[in-house]
């Protein structure tokens, strides 16, 4: 497939390791970040970038807008995943802090895992350009939903 893609083998395995290094560089700061700000504010705005560089992957074909699709995506993730930690954690009694952390990651990891095998057959079904749309379109709908779930009272 990478190569209807104009891509080679190496373009590939750039742009799939450097979401990873990405966010080994950014992990601290997006922790710093979610201590200072609040989850309402950065895991709307993170799952926003989030979305916009998915919907990028679709459109783009340079491997140079990939990579820095991918490099942003990056940043989005760690923001995502330091929101998320730091919501659980905040909302939590210290009592139920590793259930709660356990749970969010069971969640999270099915998440994952739904989404590779959803992406695998609407990308095998629709072809890659229309199936990574309607996965940012899918993606954009977590906005709303994260902004929503920060309103209003929460119960532990």
């Amino acid at each position: 497939m990478h190569e209807s893609l104009g891509l080679s083998a190496i373009q590939v395995g750039i742009l799939l390791s450097v979401n990873r290094w990405v966010r080994l560089l950014t992990n601290t700061w997006a922790h710093h970040a979610a201590e200072r700000q609040a989850a309402s504010r950065l895991l709307p705005a993170a799952l926003t970038l989030g979305t916009a560089t998915t919907a990028l992957y679709a459109v783009a074909s340079s491997f140079t807008v990939l990579l820095v699709a991918r490099l942003l995506w990056g940043l989005a993730w760690s923001f995502i995943r330091h929101s998320g930690v730091g919501a659980v954690m905040q909302d939590v009694p210290f009592t139920a802090a590793g259930q709660a952390m356990g749970f969010y990651n069971g969640v999270s990891r099915i998440d994952s895992a739904t989404g590779l095998f959803g992406g695998a057959l609407l990308i095998d079904g629709v072809g890659f350009h229309a199936g990574v749309l309607i996965l940012a379109g899918i993606s954009l709908l977590g906005v709303p939903l994260a902004m929503r779930a920060f309103n209003g009272p929460r119960k532990h």
